[in-house]
């Protein structure tokens, strides 16, 4: 759900952009909003995952009993021996290549590596060129934010539903077949304009949330 915050943000930029124009001002206020974040490392609490595989038990535990105080929770008088009980998995030696070394392993692979290269290049191509849309470039861009944001709530409950393969091939089905029309459409029709306008977002969203499917395969 973390995601949603992407598209939001993505919307917003149309409106930072309205009001900064020239791309030097906008990517300052950019930066000046991403450096104010660090302020939240003063306030926001270690990571009690962190604190265990360091051996930090105690840190762990306190850490937790303040997330179990603000959620009104019940984590038991010994949290601190529970903490020390979580046994940590032996390390492996790993390397990226494994992936490659078994017939099964590399089929996967490769097919994913595939599809999340031609679903990125085609989420940042239809993001870069949002001018070339008929209309106001800043609700354009606002557009695609807000159908990002919607793909993320129908995704959900469609994975729980179909599960992971059927919905991404359905969603770079989907996206494949928007785009395509979207360019026929431009070359071969001067009255195509709102099919465009409500294609292109939409293979916009397909493919973005194909992305964020293939990276959490």
């Amino acid at each position: 759900m973390k995601s949603i915050y992407f598209g939001l943000g993505y919307m917003g930029s149309s409106i930072i952009a309205y009001f900064i124009p020239h791309w030097q001002g906008h990517a300052l206020a950019i930066g000046i909003m991403a450096a104010l974040q660090l302020i939240l490392t003063f306030f926001l609490p270690e990571s009690p995952s962190f604190l265990v595989a360091k051996k930090r038990y105690k840190e762990a535990s306190q850490v937790l009993e303040k997330i179990a105080e603000k959620t009104t929770s019940d984590v038991g008088a010994d949290l601190e021996e529970q903490v020390r009980e979580i046994k940590q998995p032996q390390k492996a030696d790993r390397s990226p290549l494994d992936l490659l070394k078994t017939p099964a392993t590399r089929k996967v692979s490769l097919n994913v590596a595939f599809a999340y290269c031609v679903t990125v290049t085609v989420y940042y191509a239809l993001s870069f060129n949002v001018s070339s849309l008929a209309g106001s470039t800043y609700v354009n861009n606002a557009v695609n934010g807000a159908v990002e944001t919607v793909a993320y709530f129908i995704c959900i409950p469609l994975i729980d539903k179909f599960g992971r393969r059927p919905v991404t091939v359905i969603f770079m089905y989907i996206g494949s077949i928007a785009v395509l029309i979207v360019m026929i459409l431009n070359e071969t029709t001067d009255s195509g304009g709102i099919w465009v306008f409500f294609l292109r977002p939409g293979g916009y969203g397909c493919q973005k949330q194909t992305t964020l499917l293939l990276r959490r395969q």
